[in-house]
């Protein structure tokens, strides 16, 4: 049989653990990074009038879900013309 003796010391190196997200070096909280591309307001709009996509067609494109032609064309042209910038995000998962 396993008896673990809990004092103070641990008790307090738990708290500190969980304070701080880290259990063996390791972040509990799994953290991923993201490419964007973030425009000014009003640009997607703009966006869709000029390149005839919908407007989920453009906010998929500029969050790079997907990687087609057409998505290609939006994303350059919302660098080029419209002031937008490519931003690294981080999204905990």
């Amino acid at each position: 049989m396993f008896v673990l003796i809990i004092t103070k010391k641990v008790l307090y190196l738990w708290y500190k653990m969980i304070l701080e997200n880290k259990y063996n070096g390791f972040s509990l909280i799994m953290k991923e990074t993201r490419k964007i591309i973030r425009v000014p307001l009003g640009a997607v709009e703009k966006l869709m009038e000029v390149t005839n996509a919908s407007m989920s067609s453009v906010y998929n494109a500029l969050a790079y879900r997907n990687n087609s032609d057409s998505a290609k064309r939006i994303r350059a042209r919302a660098l080029a013309e419209f002031g937008g910038k490519k931003i690294n995000k981080e999204v905990e998962l």
